[in-house]
């Protein structure tokens, strides 16, 4: 029995089969087979009946009936492969089944279809591609490794974790022979090695179990977790194991094992690709067909790189190591047999992760989880993963795509149907901070609770060309630049109110000493179309918080966590308490990093006016009985 070798030869980045005939034996004779029928191959009556040939699926093969080569489904046409490739790293060749009734066709170490030849057993003029129903021992290639390498990522894994090695015996039935072996990381890249072995197919399982660097805290985990991968070794010397092999592994299991939806059992590789679109269709997130898991690296610059650490840091969120594995684990049952993770406790699960990232983004926080990463020393750049967490949680509240018909469109996220963050339409992309004060370019987060729209944000202006007014009733904490930048400037009442009239002539002659006469708003130093908050529009604030229970204030590292159960950021800022002003150094009260305060717009006294204060313990509004406007206090501008 003469077997025919035909090899693949690789062509913009695609296994291309070359000139397979589709072949019937009798003794040593081989027939063209004349009668065809599909089993994973598209069989056509001609080339216009073939199905159109897109990116959906590159790399396809198709018959046409009378035709002895196979087509190719490359850029967009279906290229018939000529006899001449016969270098690359893949092949085809056909093989007699053991009772001699035809040939098996085995293409990249997997089966698609067995020719038989004819009911007369001579000419095989009625010979049929059917499906293989015959052993599965020859989708395998049996494989000598030199070594396999790769990264073990969540982070990356710590010193002394270990990396298991399962061989697989086909791609078929991907069970497991009895040739496994151990290796462990002995870098502090998470990097594994496995010396040179003989496997008795390509198909192979990686598992690592250990610590990892946590990107959210920047330390090392305080347990164990374990993480999974399947790989085709001919296409990977390299193979990394992180959080997108590991949730893809059940479904590419399924999926060549049992089948899709309609029982199509499908090759390792269309299985991953599968499985790879559905895990990132979770997250929003679209890559180039051609992304690998297994190449994706958490240090690389790629989008693909990018959506690995994106969906790493929303999964890991606050969890521990218990709760990270809980919820991986219900991910990949959820996704085994349908390719989604729906339903109400997966909704409710999705929306408390958009939750988290949508805080973790107003506040500041992926910088420092982008530090954190740095900070390991690892690698000195790291790939926008910001962009695609900030995708996430604006996908997953409705938000829609931001492009030119939407360009300056506000958008209300909704936080907990208690308030709503505002997010603009910018050239293409949705920009937090939607309130941009025309006077120095600054732009500030902007929240809706209730029927009010109020800055997020701390008031931090000062007017270059009235810089000596401002320079004299308004200040930074404890004269450092940056504290303007973390908590906004401190405001005398007059400068609150703007009493030379610079802005608007709201608030005129409201100063120290001189009793107001302003009514209604007063916009004072705030934004044009913005205003300083009367008593009673604080009390409206007051009365939401406090009845949803929404309040919520965390005096230990503040600035980086904000409020726990809102938007409407109170970081402590203090206030500054000064008498004199020309004679006596500024005074700063010791309620900083514990207590914050905003001006209210209306009076008490011709000295005194009505201010709200935060504390770690309650809401309050006081007023002081010792020169109160002359004192230094935060402005939260409310929109009119």
């Amino acid at each position: 029995m003469k077997k025919q070798l035909v090899s693949l030869s690789s062509w913009k980045g695609v296994a291309l089969i070359g000139s397979i005939a589709l072949l019937a034996a009798c003794g040593d004779e081989v027939t063209e087979v004349t009668n065809i029928y599909q089993s994973g191959l598209e069989v056509a009556g001609s080339v216009k009946d073939l199905t159109k040939c897109t990116g959906e699926n590159e790399g396809a093969m198709a018959l046409v009936k009378g035709e002895t080569s196979i087509r190719v489904c490359i850029d967009g046409d279906w290229v018939v492969m000529t006899s001449d490739a016969e270098s690359g790293d893949f092949a085809c060749k056909t093989e007699e089944l053991k009772d001699g009734s035809g040939l098996k066709i085995v293409c990249n170490g997997d089966s698609i279809g067995v020719v038989l030849n004819g009911s007369d057993g001579k000419d095989g003029k009625d010979a049929v591609l059917q499906n293989d129903t015959a052993e599965t021992d020859s989708e395998r290639v049996p494989i000598s490794l030199d070594s396999l390498v790769g990264y073990s990522q969540k982070g990356p894994f710590l010193k002394g974790a270990t990396v298991y090695l399962y061989e697989l015996s086909d791609g078929r039935t991907l069970k497991q022979t009895n040739g496994n072996f151990t290796s462990y990381i002995t870098r502090n890249d998470g990097r594994y090695k496995f010396l040179a072995r003989d496997l008795v197919s390509q198909y192979a399982m990686i598992v690592v179990e250990g610590n990892y660097r946590n990107e959210v805290t920047g330390k090392s985990s305080n347990a164990t977790i374990r993480l999974r991968a399947i790989t085709d070794m001919r296409k990977h010397s390299d193979a990394n194991i992180n959080l997108l092999t590991h949730l893809e592994f059940d479904r590419v299991y399924h999926l060549v094992t049992r089948g899709d939806k309609d029982g199509k059992k499908l090759t390792v590789k269309q299985a991953k690709k599968q499985a790879q679109k559905e895990i990132l269709n979770l997250f929003h997130i679209e890559l180039d067909e051609n992304a690998d898991a297994e190449d994706m690296n958490v240090f690389g610059e790629s989008d693909a790189d990018a959506a690995l650490l994106a969906i790493s840091v929303l999964l890991q969120g606050d969890r521990n190591e218990t709760e990270l594995m809980v919820l991986l684990t219900e991910i990949t049952a959820a996704l085994e047999e349908k390719g989604e993770w729906s339903g109400a406790y997966a909704d409710s699960v999705k929306a408390s992760i958009a939750d988290w990232a949508m805080m973790a983004d107003i506040s500041n926080r992926l910088d420092t989880i982008r530090a954190n990463v740095l900070g390991w020393g690892l690698n000195d750049k790291l790939p926008a993963f910001e962009k695609m967490i900030r995708n996430y949680w604006l996908q997953e509240r409705k938000a829609g795509e931001c492009n030119a018909a939407r360009e300056g469109e506000l958008f209300e996220v909704p936080y907990k149907n208690i308030e709503s963050l505002v997010v603009k339409c910018t050239q293409g992309s949705w920009n937090l901070r939607s309130l941009k004060d025309n006077r120095d370019g600054h732009e500030y987060l902007v929240v809706k609770i209730g029927d009010q729209a109020w800055m997020a944000e701390n008031l931090n202006f000062i007017d270059s060309v009235n810089y000596a007014h401002l320079l004299r009733t308004s200040l930074c904490y404890r004269g450092e630049a940056d504290s303007c930048t973390k908590y906004g400037r401190y405001y005398s009442w007059s400068s609150a109110m703007d009493s030379a009239g610079v802005y608007s002539d709201d608030g005129l002659g409201c100063g120290y000493g001189a009793e107001c006469s302003a009514s209604g708003t007063v916009r004072g130093i705030c934004p044009e179309g913005w205003h300083v908050p009367t008593k009673d529009e604080l009390d409206t604030l007051y009365d939401s918080m406090v009845s949803s229970g929404y309040y919520s204030i965390d005096s230990n590292n503040y600035y980086n966590t904000y409020v726990e159960k809102g938007l409407f950021m109170l970081q402590p800022a203090g206030s500054c308490m000064s008498y004199n002003w020309d004679e006596d150094e500024p005074k700063y009260d010791n309620s900083h990093l514990r207590d914050t305060y905003f001006w209210s717009s209306t009076e008490q006294v011709n000295t005194d006016a009505y201010l709200i204060r935060f504390s770690k313990d309650e809401i309050m509004f006081e007023i002081f009985n010792d020169d109160e406007k002359n004192h230094r206090m935060p402005v939260r501008c409310i929109q009119d």
